[in-house]
């Protein structure tokens, strides 16, 4: 947090991807929608289909109404990072554009989480389109070249980013 405190010039773009990645790291809800729904609807995206997603999956439980409420804030928070597009009717799936620094910032930040999936194919990437060949393109810009060879071969990304080119690129930008 105290990087964040410092970052003061933090465009909007990094501010909203943040915001998102610091949901999804304390709202499994938010990142299974973020990284399962959305990814997997890839269309227009309805609260019907949201309803739909949430009584067959973690909302069974709940009422109508909650389902309904959970629904159309799980809709508002991705339209608010960036995810959705569209403030009436269906939203459209929209991979907002990853800045360095704020793939760095993440990077930095999943050091010491444990992921489900592997660097290549995690939640926190795949919900910002940073998968498969983009995503090894955009670590060799970063001069990760390291996390790159690992492929998808390990759980966790701590043993993958060097904490020198994320601190660099973090601190540069928190100046």
């Amino acid at each position: 947090l105290a990087v964040l405190r410092r970052w003061r010039d933090m465009d909007p773009v990094t501010r909203k991807l943040l915001c998102h990645w610091h949901l999804q790291l304390s709202d499994p809800l938010y990142r299974a929608f973020t990284a399962t729904f959305l990814d997997d609807s890839r269309g227009p995206v309805h609260h019907d289909a949201v309803v739909r997603w949430l009584q067959d999956g973690p909302g069974q439980r709940w009422r109508p109404a909650t389902v309904s409420r959970f629904a159309a804030q799980l809709v508002s928070c991705a339209r608010a990072a960036g995810m959705l597009q569209g403030t009436r009717g269906p939203a459209k799936l929209h991979y907002p554009s990853v800045p360095d620094v704020a793939l760095a910032y993440l990077l930095h930040r999943l050091r010491d989480v444990r992921i489900q999936g592997t660097i290549d194919r995690n939640p926190y990437l795949a919900s910002v389109g940073l998968t498969g060949a983009f995503l090894d393109q955009r670590l060799r810009r970063l001069g990760n070249d390291q996390a790159v060879a690992a492929g998808g071969h390990h759980h966790g990304v701590q043993h993958h980013v060097p904490d020198a080119v994320a601190t660099d690129c973090i601190r540069h930008h928190a100046h």
